[in-house]
């Protein structure tokens, strides 16, 4: 079955200018009421669009094509770059990948505190950067300061 871009164009603006008509922060009672919205309609639509109807992993054209949450640090007022399309073959890696990173940066930040937060928010790679204070800090103790 061959896709009506021109169809999928028009109910993209549709979802969007209702998106956009009502509040950008509103409540919702679960995941999966937020999941029916207009509001994620949308903004899955953009993704899909965006990515020209490809899962941007493996390059699958075919569906079904999910939007996957890089970061979950925006839920429910998603940026553009926190999502990516991917088809049901890639999406399960990608969530596997998300959730060691999140355990990584949890270990990260209760072991090493405010040196790993900041090296993370200044926009550094996490990894090498925690070494780097960790490695400062050892020169310094082994010199007495």
């Amino acid at each position: 079955m061959p896709l009506d871009l021109e169809k999928i164009r028009e109910r993209i603006e549709a979802v969007r200018k209702e998106a956009e008509a009502k509040p950008t922060r509103k409540t919702f009672r679960s995941l999966k009421e937020y999941y029916l919205s207009p509001e994620w309609e949308g903004k899955r639509l953009a993704a899909l669009h965006r990515a020209r109807y490809r899962c941007e992993s493996c390059g699958n054209p075919n569906p079904p094509l999910q939007a996957h949450h890089l970061t979950y640090a925006h839920l429910y007022n998603e940026r553009p770059e926190d999502l990516r399309v991917l088809c049901l073959k890639c999406h399960p890696a990608a969530d596997s990948g998300r959730e060691q990173e999140t355990a990584y940066d949890t270990y990260m930040s209760k072991k090493y505190g405010d040196d790993y937060e900041d090296t993370k928010a200044a926009g550094k790679s996490s990894r090498p950067g925690w070494k780097e204070n960790k490695r400062a800090g050892e020169r310094n103790m082994a010199r007495g300061l």
